[in-house]
């Protein structure tokens, strides 16, 4: 079992998942990822990790909301939204790196 289907099954699912309406559904997935940070370490660096996770999850959800298959149909868009996409990842990799806030 992944740590992806273990925050799925035992975590995200029993808060309610995406069951009982938007905000729920939000603070469920702020939550999981805060707590999956948590997971790979007892440092806030780990927890800031999850939290920017968290945040690029519900934007993703909040952004995809409306479109069939949460997809853009514009080429140049979609390649912005995958450029971004690594840049908030790389970002988020500092902070699971760093020992400290202050590195």
């Amino acid at each position: 079992m992944s740590l992806s289907f273990w925050l799925r099954d035992y975590l995200y699912i029993p808060l309610g998942g995406n069951r009982h309406g938007r905000v729920r559904t939000y603070a469920n997935l702020m939550v999981t990822m805060l707590l999956g940070g948590l997971w790979h370490g007892a440092a806030w660096t780990f927890v800031v990790w999850g939290g920017l996770h968290g945040i690029a999850l519900v934007a993703h959800r909040a952004w995809s909301r409306g479109r069939p298959d949460g997809r853009s149909e514009n080429p140049v868009s979609a390649n912005l939204a995958r450029l971004a996409t690594f840049a908030w990842v790389c970002l988020a990799w500092v902070f699971f790196r760093a020992t400290s806030f202050d590195n």
